[in-house]
């Protein structure tokens, strides 16, 4: 259940990573844990699908590409405060 639902959040994943490379290790990792699951249970359902690693760094370099780049966020103005008034109308002392 584990590995389906990580293989469900790969997009995610894929995204966070900083590179093609760690992109494609992940994969292999990914598909080692899948078969290392299917060897210790062999007649349960299929959960998840092994995942290539050229497929995975295809999929990273198009969430690269379709990401917004980030620019830093311009400065903000400050206000300059209120001045305080140095007469206080109504007030009495």
């Amino acid at each position: 259940v584990l590995l389906r639902k990580e293989y469900e959040r790969r997009a995610e994943t894929l995204a966070g990573l900083p590179t093609e490379q760690s992109a494609r290790e992940y994969a292999e990792d990914f598909t080692a844990r899948v078969h290392e699951d299917r060897r210790e249970n062999p007649f349960q359902v299929l959960l998840a699908p092994a995942w290539d690693g050229d497929d995975a760094a295809r999929q990273w370099r198009a969430l690269r590409a379709a990401a917004p780049t980030q620019e830093p966020p311009a400065p903000v103005a400050s206000q300059p405060r209120a001045r305080r008034r140095w007469w206080f109308f109504g007030r009495r002392g």
